[in-house]
C-alpha cells in the first residue's frame, strides 16, 4: 500500500474486502469477491485502475475450511489471496493477548473504516458498519455479499 507522508492528512486509497465467516456454514468464493472488486472498481472510473485490494478475514486464528480454499489451512487461503494480487492483514496470533482481546477488532474496523470502497459480508454487523461509514466519509461504492 503506499505510504503516508508524516504531515500529510490524507490516507492511501484502498478497497477493503471483509471475509466474515465465524459460525457460518459456508462463505461465498473467491471468484464471487472478484467480481465485486470489478464492478466497485468500474464504479470508481479509471482513476484508480491499479488501486490495492485489502482483505480482512475474521478467522485468521481459526481453520478455514474448503469453501474458501483447497486445502483447508489459512497459509492455503492467503496463498490464494496472493496470487489474485491482493493482500491480507498479518496479525500475530498473539495480537490479543499482546495488546488485550479487542485490539485485533479495532484494526480491522480502522482499515474497513477508512478504505476508498468495500466489498464486505451481508450477514456481518462489521461489515453493514464499515459499508455505512465508507459510504459516508468517502463517498465510496458498497457491494455485500
Amino acid at each position: 500500500m503506499a505510504s503516508l507522508d508524516a504531515n500529510s492528512t490524507n490516507m492511501p486509497s484502498y478497497i477493503a474486502v471483509d471475509i466474515r465467516r465465524h459460525g457460518l456454514q459456508k462463505s461465498a468464493p473467491l471468484s464471487t469477491y472478484s467480481q465485486k472488486i470489478d464492478e466497485v472498481k468500474n464504479e470508481m472510473g479509471a482513476s484508480q485502475p491499479d488501486i490495492p485490494i485489502v482483505v480482512i478475514i475474521d478467522e485468521l486464528e481459526y481453520n478455514i475450511n474448503d469453501t474458501l480454499n483447497s486445502d483447508g489451512s489459512i497459509e492455503a487461503f492467503q496463498e490464494e489471496v496472493k496470487k489474485m494480487g491482493w493482500t491480507t492483514i498479518d496479525r500475530n496470533l498473539h495480537m490479543a493477548s499482546n495488546y488485550g482481546e479487542w485490539h485485533p477488532t479495532l484494526v480491522n474496523e480502522c482499515i474497513l473504516a477508512y478504505a476508498s470502497a468495500l466489498i464486505g459480508s451481508s450477514n456481518s454487523t462489521s461489515s453493514q458498519l464499515a459499508a455505512s461509514r465508507v459510504a459516508s466519509w468517502a463517498h465510496g461504492p458498497v457491494k455485500m455479499i
